[in-house]
């Protein structure tokens, strides 16, 4: 079935619709959390941050929460996995928002 005239036109003005710098960095936040991670369980970057958002305060509750850091690259490195330091970077990042958003930090 053709579009009508009507809904031609107002498809192509919202495809031309001049894009908002709030919308690129939604849809930049977005693509960012499909990242994968973990390329040995294919563990993406919006996984990992909901576990964190969920409690998981250190590597083990992550890697308990979403299986990242647990595989087979770790053997191979002592138990240090590749994605480790990009899990506690998040981790660290996340700990710096809460800290700034509680109220000590204000005063």
């Amino acid at each position: 079935m053709r579009p009508s005239g009507d809904e031609s036109a107002r498809a192509r003005e919202t495809a031309t619709a001049p894009v908002t710098s709030e919308e690129d960095a939604l849809r930049a936040k977005v693509l960012d959390s499909f990242k994968v991670v973990c390329i040995c369980n294919k563990i993406k970057k919006g996984t990992i941050l909901k576990a964190i958002a969920g409690g998981a305060k250190n590597l083990g509750d992550v890697k308990r929460a979403t299986r990242a850091g647990t595989g087979a690259c770790g053997t191979q490195r002592g138990g240090v996995t590749r994605c480790t330091a990009a899990i506690r970077e998040m981790l660290e990042e996340a700990k710096r928002a809460r800290d700034l958003d509680t109220p000590e930090a204000d005063q």
